[in-house]
């Protein structure tokens, strides 16, 4: 929750201009934080809010209980401002579910009477709620100081917005499927053979098919589908199992906002490509491996601090590495992107050069990515050194052979 708090305030530092991390440029106002694409943020800000939500219905501590709420609602208003629609709805989608749920669980354990009489309570998680939501709210009418002509156009282009690109990739996936309908493309061809199919007008090269499961079935066919929906059927009868029969109603509260996180991550990669990010997809497999574990089973001599620490640490530190890994591989794609500008200008300045030198640089740090090889190969060509021009040619065609 900290480590989330933390990048969703840096985030918004950004956007308001207090502070300056973007090497790429910053036009289009959408915050990325420490990652590389504002809807892998979006994502992984989804998941870490219903955590928080967890952390904030299961507390005791007062204190802990401002934090939390402090965390949830700078989380709130950045995952606002990457202005990643699939990441606000899903998000709602497990509120929704989170809150209902909870409710429920609630009045089954306590009279109607009973909760209502905690008007206090009742006050205090209402305006918990009210504020969260209140956030984007002002923001979108305007009442959050916010000053930029961009943002607000984007804002505005964003709700009206009627592209089928989305569409236009499914359409495109089907084809692929139908062509190897049994065993499909291949597992990790699917940005490779699309070209191939593509009916969109872009030129961009797509990487994914913005739909988890259309991706997967594209790539493995009917064999990965039927593999793929025995998959479903195991963890969702476990779910079932251990929600109706297994769990406590105080273990129901403490896993409920880990499927409640899950569930975001299910609707949100109907839209997009959360699988295929390291952060939300580890802590997406992390809640789904909690609300399938065993039955919970108190124990009633006293656990040694060693091992009540030793299991913390088992938890906590695998948290903290993905959290940092997926930030640091984002931070890699942004500061080639960076190299990637520089050779542009270099190459358009007539300076082949210098475009070598930066172009080397953002392979470093990306060395599969198709365009960093075609932009020094063309550096090199220039500077008259066809063979290490030739040399990047062919890792491009090998990258993308059927790219146009």
């Amino acid at each position: 929750m900290g480590i989330s708090c933390f990048i969703a305030l840096y985030a918004l530092l950004e956007y308001f201009e207090i502070l300056s991390f973007y090497p790429c440029g910053f036009s289009k106002k959408r915050i990325y934080s420490f990652f590389g694409y504002q809807n892998i943020l979006a994502q992984y800000l989804s998941i870490m809010v219903l955590w928080s939500l967890g952390i904030l219905v299961n507390c005791s501590s007062l204190k802990t209980k401002i934090l939390t709420i402090s965390c949830i609602s700078l989380s709130s208003l950045a995952l606002f401002f990457t202005f990643c629609r699939g990441g606000m709805v899903s998000t709602i989608i497990g509120g929704i579910f989170f809150f209902v749920y909870y409710l429920s669980i609630k009045l089954k354990t306590s009279p109607i009477v009973s909760l209502c009489s905690s008007k206090k309570k009742i006050i205090f998680y209402f305006c918990i709620i009210s504020f969260v939501f209140a956030l984007p709210v002002a923001a979108l009418w305007g009442k959050i100081p916010i000053q930029h002509k961009k943002t607000l156009r984007h804002i505005s282009t964003t709700i009206s917005r009627k592209d089928n690109l989305r569409l236009t990739l499914w359409k495109d996936s089907a084809k692929m499927l139908l062509q190897e309908p049994v065993r499909g493309v291949g597992l990790g061809n699917y940005f490779i053979e699309y070209p191939l199919y593509k009916s969109g007008k872009w030129k961009w090269m797509t990487m994914y098919a913005h739909n988890e499961l259309l991706h997967m079935v594209t790539e493995t066919g009917i064999v990965g589908f039927c593999g793929i929906c025995i998959f479903l059927f195991v963890i969702i009868r476990a779910i079932l199992r251990n929600f109706l029969f297994k769990y406590t109603t105080e273990t129901k509260l403490l896993f409920l906002a880990p499927a409640a996180g899950c569930l975001a991550t299910l609707s949100q990669s109907m839209v997009s490509y959360n699988l295929h990010t390291s952060a939300s997809s580890v802590y997406f497999f992390i809640g789904l491996g909690i609300i399938c574990s065993g039955e919970f089973e108190e124990t009633k001599t006293e656990t040694p601090f060693f091992d009540t620490l030793f299991k913390k640490i088992l938890v906590i530190v695998p948290v903290i590495f993905v959290s940092i890994w997926g930030m640091y591989g984002e931070y890699r794609k942004i500061i080639g992107h960076y190299y990637y500008n520089n050779a542009l200008n270099a190459l358009v300045e007539e300076d082949p050069q210098e475009c070598i030198e930066y172009s080397l640089k953002a392979i470093e740090l990306q060395p599969y990515n198709s365009k960093y090889h075609r932009l020094i190969s063309i550096a090199y060509e220039d500077s008259d050194q066809q063979e290490l021009a030739e040399r990047h040619y062919r890792k491009v065609l090998t990258l993308t052979p059927n790219h146009k």
